[in-house]
């Protein structure tokens, strides 16, 4: 049984449990619902965390609803890449270019991320319950939401270049710069960064928690002030506000060029490109800004209640950025949903094909029957 210093925090009463210990954590099981709690023994503050059934509920509707949404997602995303590795020549064009590279690390999210939590949903609780597993974990989360969130950010500025200063592209050295060096900055900054605060950063191993998405999130060098408050504000706040600005001002761009500009033709396209962006970049502001609100609300005032909204609701709304990037990219590339619509074209094609094919064949051998019954007849 577990020690009398041990305190035991449970979000419902529990009646009489059999506690057992295995390696890392402990087996807590009611003996008059017969159901296991997820379980977690934090070595620094020997704490034992219990899930109740609401919460382990909560976890299985979740489950079943990410797990649907990962499927489809993942569908799309093969389909984007074979019709890029198909139409390499689609990627020329610095929009689309663009707009690649930033399905790439939420791509890598469903791949890394996702299936981990998955299984702790499944589970109730972080298995294998170890430091390392926790780390590699939440490397995943950060380096790749950085990224997507850099990326975001970024391509969101440049899209005004892409619009309104379209010549700019022209000259090598100024596509270079402006372009292409700034795309690898939002890739390279958050690995390096990431890498040494998530896995370098000296660490005990003893503040995760294991029974909370993600390990709880306790990496140790968010116990340090001015790193917390600077991945916060430079890493999560920054680009979120970035985007959301660049959106407004383009916005305002727009209508205002439509004044000025004496073409038709030219105004379109530039309201083509922008709601191109608008798109992309407004998915993200659904999915960041609470994340960013609440997460401020937390660091001015802690409260529980905040807390468990966060942890239970909030923590998934990026997730929605994975999910559903890939159904705008296919809503706004024209190339690639009328390679969909040929393939899809092509398939009934034959599917009609196959099926009209054994029809000829009872028709011909009833033809060739009714041929050599007139021919008798004929003889007679």
């Amino acid at each position: 049984m577990l020690d009398t210093s041990l305190e035991i925090r449970s979000f419902a009463h529990i009646s009489i449990i059999d506690l057992k210990k295995e390696s890392t954590h402990w087996i807590v099981t009611d003996r008059q619902t017969y159901f296991d709690y997820s379980i977690i023994m934090t070595n620094a503050t020997q704490t034992i965390s219990i899930f109740d059934e609401y919460q382990a509920a909560l976890n299985r509707g979740t489950f079943y609803l990410l797990l649907c949404l990962e499927i489809q997602a993942l569908v799309l995303y093969i389909i984007i890449f074979v019709f890029v590795a198909n139409h390499r020549n689609v990627l020329r064009s610095a929009q689309n270019l663009s707009v690649f590279i930033l399905l790439i690390p939420n791509f890598l999210q469903l791949l890394f991320n996702m299936p981990q939590t998955l299984h702790y949903l499944r589970l109730n609780y972080v298995s294998p319950a170890t430091p390392s597993y926790c780390t590699f974990w939440t490397f995943c989360v950060f380096v790749f939401n950085a990224m997507s969130e850099f990326l975001m950010a970024t391509i969101s500025i440049q899209r005004h270049m892409l619009i309104f200063n379209s010549h700019m592209m022209r000259v090598r050295r100024k596509r270079i710069f402006l372009f292409h060096l700034p795309l690898i900055f939002c890739i390279i900054y958050p690995t390096i960064f990431d890498f040494v605060v998530v896995v370098l950063y000296p660490c005990d191993g003893s503040k995760w928690n294991y029974t909370s998405n993600v390990c709880g999130v306790m990496n140790c060098f968010l116990f340090n002030p001015i790193l917390s408050l600077y991945n916060w504000i430079f890493n999560c706040g920054l680009p979120t506000i970035v985007n959301l600005i660049s959106d407004i001002i383009l916005f305002i761009r727009v209508l205002l060029q439509k004044r000025h500009v004496n073409q038709e033709v030219t105004w379109k396209q530039q309201r083509t490109m922008a709601f191109h962006l608008f798109s992309i970049s407004g998915l993200y502001v659904i999915s960041w800004i609470p994340v960013v609100i609440v997460g401020t609300m937390q660091t001015i005032h802690y409260s529980t209640i905040v807390a468990n909204i966060r942890r239970n609701y909030i923590t998934y709304f990026p997730n929605f950025v994975w999910f559903f990037l890939p159904w705008i990219i296919i809503g706004i590339w024209s190339e690639l949903k009328q390679w969909i619509r040929k393939c899809l074209k092509h398939r009934g094609s034959v599917v009609s094909i196959e099926n009209t094919l054994p029809l000829q064949k009872v028709r011909a051998s009833n033809f060739t029957k009714e041929y050599k019954i007139d021919k008798n007849v004929t003889l007679q």
